[in-house]
């Protein structure tokens, strides 16, 4: 009987190490066992802690500027590379140079690994919220800085400063090395840049432009009103453009700024030790050559002529949006474009020249004189007032030249004035080259020069049809269409000798602002300037065309019934500007007829011009150059990049606020947020890696896989099992 009872007892004794012992084992077992992860990562809403990436890497060696592959503990090589990403918002800046880069899941339950845009904020350590949208995912906001749409504020980003279109996901970043990639945020801001040359000689003069972002025409543009830095010189202007004599070969340090605006990144131009040749080459009696001196205009004057005329132009404006008639509006609206002023912004109280230019219809009978040219000329000046080239305006336009304009082997009219112009248009509205009226027009015009360099107007020489049909040819040119560099060298050899001593073109001894206009074009479309074509009397065609404008802004003709010179006058501000056909504004987003206008220009009527940078030889600051600071900025040091790829940010308080207006974006060009349902929106912080190949190691803690759970419920039904039989056995035992 007391054996029974031991025996019991002993039973009942495994039912307690069973109860014990199997859910560890379970557990053990359940974590032993591989598992491949296939449900959405877990998504971590708070801030992230320092140092905890899920990323191994084998090797500590800072990373270099070459692009690696980072093998994780599981030997999964990923690839890698290296950026600069710089977020920004008016309160403060983020800034992590050389940012390692790690390729991670294409969108947050993504199998799919690839290395995109959304990596490099991801792993930063930044806090960010996401929305999806099938596979693309757009930025929500970033520490506190969250999208107001209703406020039209919210995140936008560059890559090298060309304005990203697409979901950050969706662009990848290259593993060739050495390449830079630069991306920037932007919140409540929009960037500047600097235009000029890298390539400079003592000597001569170079141009030097700050543009800014413009969001609702989504292109860059001058940055009017804006202050350049010129080693210890600081510059402000209207324009936005500054021509600076090189006279030594110190290094240039430039630096642009504008309140509102992120400032620019330095740049250091170091001009070359070959001067431009100073030697007179002889020349008949009446021509250039090139002396290589100053220029013998400043660039105030230049500015100056060209306001007068575009003043002269607006006040001409008829009350239906017209300057005189349609031929004058496309001119007109060339002008103004060259200016970077949309045509939008040349406007009467009730109508802008945009808005004649966009109901006015061509047909064969608005020009009797020749329609071809009315229909390629009507094109150029739609794209120079910020018509698409998709417009329906413009492809009937098209359309027509390619029906109505050729025939028999011939373009248009006899001459070449036809092919100049449908030449220019059709390439400009991405005709193919390849096309029989494209190869008939650029024929036409290399047959048609003479053996002195000249080309003609049906047979006549003259400057003016020379100085079109190298800005054609060269046009042309950019598009790969051949044109033999001895065509080019022959027509300026004509125009070299054709040259009057006052520096233009013209008849006898006196040049004629528009026969000068037109050679302008051609020697603008193959970069050259005053220093090229300055005469030994130090004139050239920019001085000829500036000291012949009349005080009200015009160039008169006696043969005008009003005294006007019509033809001079609308074709003068693009060949001031240095300037060529054809002149082509990004295409904006346009307000209904009577609106208050929208590209963000506005038409100065003040004959007023800021001096903007004198001929003197620019000192060179030692140490750094001051500037006025935008934003605060947290520089952020990549330090253990390789080891640890995201790291926590404390915002500081902002030392500097900018009151300037926010940057607006019309709704329109948020078509992927205003049209689509988000299917599913993501908070993560930067500092989580969603990378499904690289979370192997998975903490204790971590929610039970569906393999665990399943080894759970078997070894609970064997224990259950083994417990009933205990339990018997055991009474079974004590009741013997």
């Amino acid at each position: 009987m007391l054996k029974n009872k031991l025996n019991g007892l002993k039973y009942l004794v495994i039912l307690g190490a069973l109860l014990w012992f199997l859910p560890a084992l379970a557990d053990e077992t359940a974590s032993s066992t591989p598992d491949t992860v296939t449900s959405t990562p877990e998504i971590v809403t708070s801030t992230p802690d320092m140092a905890t990436s899920t990323v191994e890497i084998t090797s500590s060696t800072p990373p270099s500027d070459e692009s690696t592959s980072t093998t994780t503990e599981s030997n999964i090589e990923l690839a890698t590379t290296s950026i600069n990403l710089t977020v920004a918002t008016s309160q403060e800046t983020f800034s992590f140079p050389n940012l390692l880069v790690t390729e991670c899941p294409e969108t947050n339950d993504s199998p799919t690994t690839t290395l995109n845009a959304r990596c490099a904020l991801l792993q930063s350590g930044l806090s960010t919220t996401w929305s999806a949208y099938g596979n693309m995912l757009f930025l929500d906001s970033v520490n506190s800085y969250i999208n107001d749409w209703a406020a039209s504020t919210f995140w936008n980003w560059f890559f090298n400063l060309e304005y990203g279109q697409t979901a950050l996901n969706q662009f990848s970043l290259t593993t060739t090395p050495n390449t830079n990639q630069d991306i920037l945020l932007t919140y409540d801001l929009a960037p500047l840049k600097i235009n000029a040359s890298s390539t400079l000689e003592i000597g001569t003069t170079t141009t030097v432009s700050i543009e800014e972002f413009n969001f609702i025409q989504a292109a860059w543009k001058p940055a009017t009103s804006s202050t350049i830095y010129i080693n210890s010189s600081s510059f402000s202007n209207e324009t936005g453009t500054y021509y600076l004599f090189v006279s030594s070969t110190e290094p240039i340090i430039i630096l642009g700024t504008k309140p509102g605006f992120i400032t620019t990144e330095p740049i250091t131009l170091v001009p070359t030790t070959t001067p431009v040749s100073t030697s007179t080459t002889e020349q008949p009696s009446n021509s250039g050559g090139g002396s290589g001196t100053a220029p013998a205009i400043r660039t105030t004057e230049i500015n100056n002529a060209v306001q007068k005329i575009l003043n002269f132009l607006k006040s001409k404006q008829l009350n239906d949006g017209s300057i005189v008639d349609l031929q004058m509006s496309d001119w007109t609206a060339m002008a103004f474009g060259a200016n970077g002023t949309y045509a939008q912004d040349v406007r009467t109280s009730t109508f802008s020249l945009y808005d004649y230019l966009k109901v006015t219809i061509v047909t064969s009978t608005t020009d009797t004189l020749n329609k071809c040219t009315e229909y390629s000329r009507h094109i150029l000046g739609l794209l120079s007032s910020g018509f698409s080239k998709t417009n329906t305006q413009i492809i009937d336009l098209k359309n027509k030249i390619k029906t109505e304009c050729l025939n028999n082997g011939t373009v248009g009219q006899a001459g070449i004035n036809d092919d100049i112009f449908i030449l220019m248009a059709l390439l400009a509205t991405n005709e193919s080259t390849n096309s029989e009226i494209v190869q008939t027009s650029v024929n036409a015009i290399k047959t048609d020069q003479q053996e002195s360099g000249a080309f003609t107007w049906n047979g006549w020489v003259g400057q003016d049809a020379t100085g079109a049909a190298i800005n054609a040819l060269k046009y042309a040119s950019t598009f790969g269409i051949i044109v033999d560099d001895l065509i080019f060298q022959k027509a300026k050899s004509y125009l070299h000798s054709t040259q009057l001593t006052d520096g233009g073109w013209g008849f006898d001894t006196t040049s004629d602002p528009n026969l000068t206009s037109w050679a302008m074009y051609g020697i603008n479309a193959l970069g050259e300037g005053q220093t090229q074509w300055t005469t030994s009397g130090n004139q050239n065609p920019w001085t000829a065309l500036v000291s012949k404008l009349d005080n009200a802004g015009h160039y008169t003709s006696p043969w005008s019934a009003d005294g006007i010179d019509w033809f001079a006058t609308k074709h003068a501000v693009p060949a001031l500007l240095s300037k060529s056909w054809p002149i082509i504004l990004a295409p904006i987003t346009q307000p209904s007829s009577g609106g208050s206008g929208g590209s963000g220009v506005t038409l100065s009527t003040s004959t007023e011009v800021v001096s903007i940078i004198t001929t003197t030889t620019l000192s060179v600051v030692t140490g750094t150059l001051s500037v006025p600071p935008i934003s605060t900025s947290t520089n952020i040091e990549n330090e253990n990049a390789g080891q640890i790829l995201g790291m926590r940010i404390e915002n500081e308080e902002p030392q500097i606020k900018i009151t300037g207006e926010k940057i607006v974006k019309p709704k329109a060009a948020i078509k992927i947020a205003t049209n689509l349902e988000p299917t599913t929106t993501l908070s993560t912080n930067d500092n989580q890696k969603t990378d499904e190949k690289t979370e192997l190691k998975q903490e204790k803690n971590s929610t039970d896989s569906p393999a665990r759970e399943m080894i759970k419920k078997l070894l609970a039904i064997c224990l259950m099992s083994a417990s009933a039989i205990a339990i018997y056995l055991g009474f079974k035992s004590i009741t013997k």
